[in-house]
């Protein structure tokens, strides 16, 4: 999306599920695949002020209130719904690395940059037992990751 005006801002949304990534041309010893794939973005040019679609609240042509904008795939399933509100980069999958039979990672793992919160700051002065929130608050970016049923293997003689 381009914005009309002569700001000349650029906003983009992106979502992708279920889909298989690997590294090719890598030497046989090095294999790096993530199957299970999901991606979301949500950005522009203006992100860094904090600007981006929030596409579940635009009511104009294609978008739909509380569900974002429908977009055609052309394959299966024949639609997908951008649904972001804030700025988001965010991954997840199931991953499976081999470095050189050294080193075996595999299993469940996703992040998530973008999202934003409020904190309550302190110095860690303690009244009466409690500590004190005596900083005020402030709003702070926040980077998730998360990872399940991972398998880590280092040495030699592999798993």
């Amino acid at each position: 999306m381009s914005s009309t005006t002569a700001s000349g801002a650029v906003y983009y949304g992106l979502s992708e599920s279920g889909g298989t990534v690997a590294l090719v041309g890598l030497p046989d010893a090095f294999h790096l695949s993530v199957s299970n794939l999901s991606v979301g973005v949500n950005g522009g040019n203006s992100a860094a002020n904090g600007y981006v679609v929030n596409f579940d609240t635009t009511s104009s042509s294609g978008f739909t209130p509380g569900t974002g904008l429908t977009v055609q795939t052309g394959g299966a399933p024949s639609s997908i719904a951008l649904d972001f509100n804030q700025p988001l980069v965010a991954a997840s999958g199931t991953v499976d690395l081999n470095l050189g039979g050294y080193v075996y990672v595999i299993g469940n793992m996703s992040f998530q940059a973008g999202t934003t919160t409020t904190v309550n700051l302190t110095d860690g002065t303690v009244s009466g037992g409690v500590v004190s929130d005596n900083g005020g608050t402030v709003s702070v970016s926040v980077l998730e990751v998360a990872a399940t049923n991972v398998t880590v293997f280092a040495g030699v003689n592999g798993p």
